[in-house]
């Protein structure tokens, strides 16, 4: 194979561009910090996770559809999350909307190099849309509750008589939100 490619001619061997080579590329071009480096990695394992699920090791990035993708996102949400103190314990399915999406941006960008470097002609996550986060709803205050509160708020001296002005301070900055 060194010989092949050494006069310009590559092998089918020589070609192969998998899926953890671009990795290493995109860790060694974009991770400025310990963080975007683990960041990078832990994106890097789940696919690789995945793609043993569906009898793969690794992949060559031209390999890579947008079926695929679509499935990996699916496969983070409902992937058993193990308990980081006690590896024995499955504790939760799937990953949060924010885990898959940071892992999406980080897959995104590996697809948009191997695009730029020329390893695929279309980045198969282009018209993938991010998973939707669960807002909580925004929940009011009766007026019963506020009432409640703002005794709790003035009668604060009472219950902790070293700290007087902590109560003024307590009654006006509630007041300030409520109002």
């Amino acid at each position: 194979t060194r010989a092949c490619s050494e006069f310009g001619v590559e092998t089918q061997q020589a070609k192969r561009r998998s899926f953890t080579k671009l990795m290493e590329n995109l860790i060694t071009i974009k991770s400025t910090t310990a963080r975007t480096t683990k960041n990078y990695i832990t994106c890097k394992t789940n696919f690789l996770e995945y793609l043993s699920t569906q009898g793969h090791e690794d992949i060559d990035v031209y390999k890579i559809t947008n079926d695929m993708v679509v499935d990996f996102i699916k496969w983070m949400a409902v992937k058993p999350i193990k308990q980081k103190y006690n590896s024995d314990k499955v504790h939760k399915f799937g990953m949060k909307p924010s885990t898959i999406n940071k892992n999406m941006r980080i897959f995104k960008m590996a697809m948009g190099l191997a695009v730029k470097s020329e390893w695929i002609n279309k980045n198969p996550c282009g018209d993938i849309a991010m998973a939707k986060k669960n807002e909580s709803p925004l929940v009011f205050l009766t007026s019963k509750e506020v009432e409640k509160l703002l005794e709790y708020t003035q009668n604060y001296a009472l219950f902790y008589p070293n700290r007087e002005n902590r109560s003024q301070e307590l009654y006006d900055v509630f007041t300030t939100f409520i109002y």
